[in-house]
């Protein structure tokens, strides 16, 4: 079997888990009685029935920092072994472990580049994570359109020479933050664009939520850790093994100083960080450094997954053929898009019925698309029960008839204040039928993928209030609303 782990090459033991092996042994081989906080002390106070369901070693490695076992606020011990093995392994100068989420990492590279007033040149589909970030930074967003993917109906990445005309139209930007990959795995030309960026004096952020495993496989995207991106952000628990709610953020040194990263971090993290979490981070980055045939078995299921479902009537999985090296720069296969509006659903359909009659769970439906993710967790039995639902399901539900729906986000609004001013203004709720030609004051989206449809600072538009009324009538999760006697309501700006 031929491994794809040729990016890698490892200064440090990575056979080690430093972290995880001090909690165990912290925990359950030499515990002590302790009189610290958490009050559940080891999870004696938990009733039976939760006890089993969680399992006893578990609850009873939930603790504290100490002396021993270091803390995440300014790690010096095991932890720090731990984020050091992380940092030589995606070949960063620095690693830190995040227990908030990648929304804290990206927030945390946005208040790390940028101070008030300072421009930060961004893809208009960032999570939203992003906007949250300008609205704590007081950074001034200059806003790039993706491609919208014209069959599928969902954003793409940025076209190269479009951001290079943005950079030079605004020499004063501090930063620029992208996305590598999107929500649905494509990515643009990032080596280009960090060069272009770091020839021009901005750093570079990039937003690798969804692509973690892309620093360690030939098979995957190039990362921003190859191309030398001032501060990426990961989220291990989506693609990498970790648990919820666990990612890294790398930093290499130079144009961010260190100093600033770590005094942004402790800003708002907690200053008592789960063990679980932190120690599964610990394990993932050892599973990926010593077992490198996983992620060969991981692409073989997907490539095998799309080859299935393109053979099925009626549905499509894109996959090289779409690539046009610019806005489409390359994709990652772990990510099956599957397009299923010739079925004569939409996507939010598809994924409901798929859930409520097969028990198959996607990560979401859009308007004319689907999407599941194979992750290190899946085997060839799991993607076969995926496989034959969707073919049930074609069986069953196909009406034989093309029906394409418009997609959200292809709209360009207009931007009238700044996120933060918009955000902390006066404000007020109106029914969303009359929000149109009012400025938002909050960020409206469908979650997931939490990508905005209105951030702060934005004039709402009809066509806009028309995508929210459609998305509401598709039963989807749309944040940002307000709902009073089961009517929506969105918050905007008051006038004067």
């Amino acid at each position: 079997m031929k491994y794809t782990m040729g990016r890698i090459s490892m200064k440090s033991d990575q056979t080690r888990c430093p972290l995880y092996e001090a909690h165990v042994d912290y925990v359950l081989t030499t515990p002590s009685i302790n009189f610290d906080v958490p009050g559940h002390k080891h999870g004696r106070s938990f009733p039976d029935f939760y006890k089993q369901t969680m399992g006893e070693k578990s609850l009873a490695l939930d603790i504290n920092s100490s002396k021993t076992m270091d803390n995440l606020s300014n790690p010096i011990g095991v932890i720090k072994e731990a984020q050091d093995l992380a940092a030589d392994l995606f070949k960063a100068d620095s690693a830190y472990f995040l227990v908030n989420g990648s929304t804290s990492g990206i927030q945390n590279m946005i208040l790390s580049a940028c101070n008030p007033g300072d421009k930060i040149i961004m893809p208009r589909n960032m999570h939203k994570s992003a906007i949250n970030g300008l609205v704590l930074s007081g950074a001034l967003p200059i806003f790039i359109y993706p491609e919208i993917e014209e069959t599928l109906g969902i954003s793409m990445g940025m076209s190269t020479n479009l951001v290079k005309k943005t950079m030079d139209d605004h020499p004063d930007a501090k930063a620029i933050i992208l996305l590598n990959p999107t929500y649905y795995g494509y990515t643009s030309n990032i080596k280009e664009i960090t060069d272009y960026a770091h020839e021009n004096g901005m750093a570079v952020l990039v937003d690798e939520s969804h692509g973690s495993l892309f620093a360690l496989s030939d098979m995957f995207p190039t990362s921003g850790l190859e191309v030398g991106a001032d501060m990426v952000t990961i989220s291990m628990h989506k693609t990498g093994g970790s648990l919820t709610q666990s990612s890294i953020l790398f930093h290499n040194n130079g144009r961010i100083p260190s100093s600033r990263v770590r005094s942004v971090i402790n800003l708002a993290q907690t200053s008592s960080a789960s063990y679980l979490l932190m120690s599964s981070l610990d394990v993932a980055r050892h599973q990926l450094a010593n077992h490198p045939e996983n992620l060969d078995i991981l692409v073989n299921l997907s490539k095998y997954v799309r080859e299935e479902i393109n053979k099925i009537e009626n549905l499509y999985c894109p996959g090289e053929e779409i690539l046009n090296y610019d806005t489409i720069y390359n994709y990652d296969l772990t990510k099956i898009v599957i397009d299923v509006s010739k079925l004569g659903y939409t996507g939010f359909q598809v994924v409901d019925i798929l859930q409520e009659e097969y028990g198959i769970q996607l990560e979401v439906g859009e308007t004319n698309v689907v999407l599941a993710i194979i992750g290190l967790g899946d085997t060839k039995e799991t993607v076969d029960v995926l496989l034959e639902a969707l073919r049930k399901f074609v069986q069953k539900y196909n009406r034989k008839k093309v029906t394409k729906y418009s997609s959200v986000n292809i709209h360009i609004p207009v931007t009238l204040r700044t996120p933060r001013e918009a955000f902390f203004s006066q404000s007020t709720l109106v029914p969303l039928e009359q929000a149109a030609d009012q400025i938002s004051s909050d960020q409206i989206m469908v979650y997931p993928p939490g990508i905005p449809l209105a951030i702060p600072g934005e004039l709402i538009t009809l066509q806009m209030v028309r995508e929210f009324q459609f998305l509401l009538q598709m039963d989807s999760q749309l944040i940002g609303c307000t709902f009073l006697e089961g009517k929506p309501y969105i918050r905007i700006m008051k006038e004067g």
